[in-house]
């Protein structure tokens, strides 16, 4: 046997066995807890993917950190790594009212996020990655009216969107600052879960204009704190499962927005009938929105099967899709209605012979009222 063919015989070998390895990893200790040690040893090729960018602190051994700086260190961290997704906003633990000098930094890098704790002195008391995961602020002045749009105004966007965050590195400077691109930021202990599952945090800016939250094509305004934190959906409270209750299909609870005191969907499944969502605020009709004891009632009381056609559900009647619906006339004495032409069997047989009034097409499916 030549070498080639017993280096090729040895190959294949340790492909077997680790094959088996991994096999029999899988069936003892099961995927669900071999995939926290899949990340671990992510953020571990992440470290030694890293180690040459720190070579800056080499010749810096770590210092020992008073027990406030390494919580505050340590919740940083925690929360980067929280697992989610948005849009939705997350308290957390507030900062010591001084951190005597010493900055925590944010560096966003090929891996993930490189974050570490500095002492006034600048001596490097600790310092993690956090793989998979980016450093991000909401407020500043590229993504800022985005964002208010969105999430405040009532007006989100549809098509062509930009982000409503920008990835950035940062440095936390005090209890109530964060330093990014250069400037001094205003901070609170809130920050905004994105639908991709990273975490921003909020950066804003006092203005002269009074208490009222002002839009600013630059920065946010820090009064525009109080409107997010009553407004935004908490993520603790945020379910993502689509919610069917009652025989009507109201989506998914975080795509919600709470809207001069009514709740819009501004989600795009078209099984939410149109009364409920957030395009139907400035339409004349009978009904539009939920009130908050509707909307708590419908989120709380459990879900029935999903359906799976797509197409409306209202009130235990499925009315299938719009484009199916025609603006026929029904005779000289019948006036005109609106006439399910579809096939699909599920949409009953009154809705394809005597049809839905306008209003009631307006309710289901939106504008135009006649066709």
């Amino acid at each position: 046997m030549n070498k080639r063919s017993a280096l090729g015989t040895v190959v294949g070998i340790l492909l077997i066995c680790l094959f088996l390895a991994l096999a029999l990893a899988i069936y003892f200790i099961g995927p669900e807890a071999l995939l926290p040690k899949v990340a671990q040893g992510a953020d571990w090729v992440a470290e030694k993917t890293l180690a040459p960018l720190r070579a800056m602190w080499s010749d810096k051994p770590k210092v020992e950190s008073d027990a406030s700086m390494s919580n505050v260190y340590d919740n940083i961290d925690e929360l980067l790594r929280s697992q989610g997704k948005g849009p939705c906003i997350v308290e957390f633990k507030p900062f010591p009212k001084d951190l005597n000098g010493y900055t925590i930094s944010l560096t966003n890098q090929e891996q993930g996020v490189f974050i570490q704790l500095v002492s006034d002195k600048g001596q490097l008391v600790n310092h993690n990655t956090i793989s998979g995961k980016i450093s991000c602020v909401v407020g500043d002045s590229k993504t800022v009216k985005r964002f208010y749009d969105n999430y405040l105004d009532g007006t989100p966007c549809t098509s062509d969107c930009t982000g409503d965050y920008t990835q950035t590195n940062a440095i936390f400077t005090s209890n109530s600052k964060m330093k990014v691109s250069g400037e001094d930021y205003n901070i609170q202990n809130v920050a905004f879960r994105t639908q991709d599952g990273n975490t921003c945090f909020f950066i804003a800016k006092g203005d002269r204009l009074g208490s009222s939250c002002n839009i600013n094509v630059d920065y946010l305004d820090d009064d525009c704190m109080k409107d997010i934190t009553l407004n935004m959906r908490k993520c603790s409270d945020v379910s993502y499962e689509p919610v069917f209750y009652g025989g009507t299909f109201y989506g998914k609870k975080n795509e919600w927005r709470k809207i001069d005191n009514s709740f819009y969907y501004a989600g795009s499944d078209e099984r939410v009938p149109f009364m409920f969502r957030i395009a139907a605020k400035d339409v004349s009709l009978g009904r539009k929105g939920l009130v908050e004891v509707e909307f708590d009632k419908a989120f709380s009381s459990g879900t029935s099967n999903i359906p799976e056609a797509q197409g409306v559900y209202y009130e235990n009647e499925f009315y299938g899709k719009k484009e199916d619906w025609k603006f026929i006339s029904k005779g000289i004495l019948g006036g005109k209605v609106w006439i399910y032409t579809g096939n699909d069997i599920k949409v009953k047989e009154k809705f394809k012979t005597e049809g839905i009034v306008v209003e009631q097409k307006m309710e289901l499916f939106g504008p135009p009222a006649e066709g």
